[in-house]
């Protein structure tokens, strides 16, 4: 969907507005008040003559596309107020009347955005606006659409009950002695056939950085280690959903906020938060604590590694929660009544059972078992969005995701103009974000991350080529079968691309971690220091994915394990600077890079050797050729959705392997 925008130095465009240059879903005040003075300007008798049209003119803007992959848009799209808060019955008034009538409430809407507490941001709106059918067009914050209003209204309804079964906050006199009341929204995004909305707290915008605001979540490894301790241990794995999880947890501060508009309350009272809200510096960690100190009364153990994640020996429950989204591992009564414990402190709306009967969504991404595993794939549409949004669809796929670039001309070397660029970073961003499946796209996502800040036209057509790739192998799926038994083994793989990069001669760094046999993370960067030679770059190489997989032997600690570990890699040099003491040939090498030696030493972790041709890290630190790349995919166990399913009947049927 695209939206319309003003032509610049017409009366419709206000400089510096961010909704008319398409870089947000709203305009600012001051565009706000120009369309107001628009509306003074306009003809009654043209609104006395055609009321019906007047009415159907009335939603906001059309939404914009979104800015794919990007950071989620902050607020919802705003038509002027001179549009938008008219009162209907001035339509049909007689046209001196009408036109009085507009100019007093054009004059009242002013006076409120003038008293609003940050003026370049859309306002509340009164209760009639909210919830009429028909009054107001909202727009989902993700994807800029439209949203239909008697959804809207039951979720802001739905979300107003919450907040008054919770006790979210009380009222209380506006303060006089310059305390801060914070201003807030609402925030609408379609969930299914609802809309979930939210009461946002618009604490965020102040800027600056607040250790308040930090609460480490598990990364995807966390995931993918449970499922795989799930299959070998023959444990019982479920995901649940805590629904308001914030307004559950007791706040442990005075925060002052401006209650919901639908509430009626007068412009002397605000509201004294008990509990918290969406948007609060301090919500998610405070959420966090709160919901240790429950896992904490009933045995659990919080990891070290994480901070959220949790084990409690008794029963060998197992649990990871990323923000309100947990993951249970465990036996089946267990993990079934821990869930029935929490839904007495917490709502929790569903608990999903990860079955091969139906796939489970959990962190956007969808995951089914199968006999022996499990399969992670990216939610359908994802790709084919982003490949509509560069227009290559229809387009002929590559074979590979990308080339080495050797020659570039002067055109090749052009940067984006403003709009390109603001796609280029979306498309990136949403690429990103794949990249946990979809491992044979590091390389060349790594490579047009490169070029965020100033990107130009030969790294658009890199992208277009990712696209286009990955829209044809967009059934892909990652299967994670890990070898039966109860000893865990944690196999790391590295590899290097010495002085790849044609303008900094910089190294690029690739390395994978499978625990027994499943893969667990994957990663592709580009090296910080310069190496002077292959072995040096190998080597360093090395050291990240050793780092890696330490990170893996921590999380299986933290849950009780003990797994024994071992690296591979391809260069008889790195092994060679890895089972010596100092910096021998290398002189020049940092001293931080031999902490490798000292795990070797004390055998913490075997460095072996693997063939260049066997290494399937090798697909994270080059562009390689296709039979390169199908062979890299097998050995991570990346296949096709419909080879898994092929796969799966032939078990069941026929009893294949």
């Amino acid at each position: 969907m695209t939206r319309v925008l003003p032509l610049p130095g017409s009366d419709e465009h206000t400089e510096g507005c961010p909704g008319c240059t398409g870089e947000r879903y709203y305009h600012n005040a001051e565009c706000r008040r120009r369309a107001a003075q628009r509306g003074r300007q306009a003809s009654p008798e043209a609104a006395r003559d055609e009321p019906m049209a007047a009415l159907e003119d009335q939603p906001g803007p059309a939404p914009q596309a979104a800015d794919v992959g990007g950071s989620q848009s902050s607020a919802a799209a705003v038509a002027p107020v001179g549009e938008e808060q008219m009162d209907v019955t001035a339509l049909t008034r007689e046209p001196k009347e009408a036109e009085a009538a507009a100019e007093t409430e054009v004059e009242s809407a002013d006076e409120a955005y003038a008293e609003a507490a940050e003026d370049d941001m859309p306002q509340p709106h009164t209760p009639m606006q909210r919830v009429s059918p028909g009054w107001r067009q909202e727009y989902d914050e993700d994807d800029g659409t439209p949203l239909d209003p008697d959804r809207v209204a039951k979720g802001v309804a739905r979300e107003l009950a919450f907040m008054d079964e919770l006790g979210v906050g009380e009222d209380c006199p506006r303060p006089t002695d310059g305390t801060k009341v914070w201003s807030c929204r609402w925030c609408h995004r379609r969930k299914g056939d609802e809309v979930r909305s939210r009461y946002v707290v618009r604490q965020f915008r102040d800027g600056g950085v607040d250790h308040r605001a930090h609460a480490g979540t598990p990364g995807p490894e966390a995931v993918r280690i449970l499922l795989i301790l799930s299959i070998v241990c023959g444990l019982f794995a479920a995901t649940a959903d805590f629904s308001v999880a914030f307004m559950h947890t007791p706040l442990e501060e005075e925060v002052l906020v401006e209650p919901p508009p639908e509430l009626g309350r007068p412009r002397d009272v605000v509201w004294r938060l008990k509990r918290a809200l969406y948007g609060l510096r301090c919500a998610a960690a405070a959420f966090q604590r709160h919901l240790c100190r429950l896992l904490e009364s009933v045995g659990f153990r919080r990891g070290r590694a994480a901070q959220s994640i949790y084990y409690r020996e008794a029963d060998g429950v197992r649990m990871s929660v990323h923000v309100d989204d947990p993951l249970a591992v465990g036996p089946h009564a267990a993990v079934l009544a821990l869930f029935e414990y929490l839904r007495s402190h917490i709502a929790v709306k569903v608990v999903e059972e990860l079955t091969d009967k139906a796939g489970v969504t959990y962190l956007g991404m969808l995951y089914r078992r199968i006999p022996g595993g499990f399969v992670e794939r990216i939610p359908p549409g994802y790709i084919s969005s982003m490949a509509e949004a560069l227009g290559v669809v229809r387009s002929k796929p590559p074979v590979t995701p990308g080339v080495k670039v050797r020659h570039l001309k002067p055109a090749d070397e052009a940067p984006l103009d403003p709009a390109r660029h603001r796609l280029y970073r979306g498309i990136v961003g949403r690429l990103q974000w794949i990249l946990r499946v979809r491992v044979d796209l590091l390389y060349a996502v790594k490579e047009l991350s490169r070029w965020l800040q100033a990107p130009r036209e030969v790294d658009s057509i890199a992208a277009k080529r990712v696209v286009k790739y990955a829209l044809s192998t967009s059934d892909y799926a990652l299967t994670l079968v890990p070898t039966p038994g109860q000893t865990l083994v944690i196999r790391g793989g590295s590899d290097s691309d010495w002085a790849g990069c044609p303008y900094t001669r910089n190294s690029s760094s690739g390395a994978m971690v499978f625990l027994n046999g499943a893969l667990v993370s994957a990663l592709c960067r580009t090296q910080t220091v310069r190496a002077l030679s292959s072995p040096e770059a190998e080597y360093y190489a090395c050291c990240v994915g050793i780092a890696e997989a330490k990170y893996v032997r921590s999380l299986l600690a933290d849950w009780g394990f003990q797994a024994r570990m071992y690296h591979e890699v391809d260069a008889s040099s790195a092994i060679v600077h890895a089972s010596r003491i100092g910096l021998g040939g290398i002189r020049h090498m940092d001293v931080r890079f031999l902490w490798v030696q000292d795990e070797v030493a004390e055998k913490r972790v075997e460095v072996r050797k693997i063939r260049g041709d066997e290494n399937p890290t090798d697909l994270a630190t080059k562009h390689v050729d296709a039979a390169t790349l199908q062979y890299c995919q097998d050995a991570v166990g990346l296949r096709p959705w419909s080879a898994v399913q092929a796969a799966v009947l032939q078990m069941m049927f026929h009893g294949g392997t």
